[in-house]
């Protein structure tokens, strides 16, 4: 077992024979030092690499945001780790930093402490992805006529952006149950309202939130759920469905698009009563499948500059090796239609 000490800012790991190695919270690392040393899963050469990983990557900038050698800072300020871990995530990936700089304009301008440091806890257990213009998305379950389950004055249909003054939000995490507009992750929805059904059950509404609206992430369900003083409804999970919001920090997808997309799947002989993570390939021909694809991609206009329907149909079966669920479909269709 590796020692180590959990200190303010990140760890102190002492090494056999060695100085103590200091791992801050916003090294890209921090989180799987942390859990190694934690579920001694790790050693303290595993440890010095991992540590090094960071002081050999490329010095980056972009933006606001750069990175050192040794820590991420956006305009001049360290990030919060879990901010970090994902722009480094990005830079792997090679994508772009635009959307995340546009969460952290918005993150900054939320005028509490508590709020930020809340949000943090929340986004980084969640995974949440973030819209273009660097806002979130949570879930808020509703009454089948979109009104909220408490008060029954709130509207929760597509295109409302219920709010409250940010004063009347209850601040204090330790109070569970308080006054505010309250949003979740998915995983949330199970402890709240009824199982969504049928017509007369709750339904699920997708909603999206600019991190400067956080108020208070109340300490029970494991930063599941918050309250905000306002967000607004981008879409609608049809009842029965699971999540149809696809793992990961950012997504490509039209949120607002999703839930319509399902309904139009659903309308679709082939995948009436096929589960989002049912695969196709096992018991279909390659014709079988090359034809399904074409039809779905005729169907929603699927298209790319410099592309043809069938040139995109042949890529998406080649990126899934004749091997896709209806929910590889359903981003696809989303991410290009």
């Amino acid at each position: 077992m590796v020692p180590f000490v959990r200190t303010k800012s990140g760890l102190t790991v002492f090494r056999d024979g060695g100085s103590p190695l200091t791992v801050h919270e916003n090294h890209v690392n921090f989180q799987k030092i942390y859990d190694g040393v934690l579920n001694d899963t790790i050693t303290s050469a595993e440890v010095e690499t991992l540590l090094d990983e960071q002081k050999t990557m490329s010095v980056w900038s972009q933006g606001k945001i750069k990175y050192d050698g040794e820590q991420v800072t956006y305009d001049g300020f360290p990030l919060h780790s879990s901010l970090a871990r994902r722009l480094h995530a990005l830079y792997e990936a090679q994508e772009s930093f635009e959307v995340m700089e546009k969460f952290i304009e918005n993150l900054y301008q939320n005028p509490s402490l508590n709020s930020v440091e809340q949000l943090y806890g929340f986004l980084s257990k969640n995974d949440l992805p973030i819209t273009p213009d660097g806002q979130f998305l949570a879930y808020k379950k509703v009454r089948y006529d979109y009104k909220d389950l408490k008060s029954g004055t709130f509207d929760n249909s597509i295109g409302s952006v219920p709010s409250m003054p940010r004063h009347q939000v209850d601040d204090d995490k330790n109070v569970t149950c308080s006054r505010g507009l309250h949003v979740a992750s998915f995983s949330y929805m199970q402890h709240y309202g009824s199982s969504g059904t049928t017509d007369q059950d709750d339904v699920i509404m997708i909603c999206k939130v600019n991190p400067k609206d956080v108020v208070s992430v109340p300490v029970d369900y494991d930063n599941a759920k918050m309250r905000v003083a306002s967000y607004e409804v981008v879409g609608e999970i049809p009842r029965g469905e699971d999540d149809p919001l696809f793992t990961g920090f950012m997504t490509n997808a039209t949120v607002a698009r999703l839930g319509e997309l399902i309904k139009e799947f659903r309308a679709l002989d082939q995948f009436k009563n096929v589960k989002f993570n049912d695969e196709f390939g096992d018991t279909e021909t390659e014709k079988e499948l090359e034809d399904m694809v074409l039809d779905v991609f005729y169907t929603f206009n699927v298209d790319s500059v410099g592309k043809s329907t069938e040139d995109l149909a042949r890529e998406f079966l080649d990126e899934f090796f004749y091997s896709f669920t209806m929910k590889d479909l359903i981003e696809y269709v989303a991410n290009h239609s």
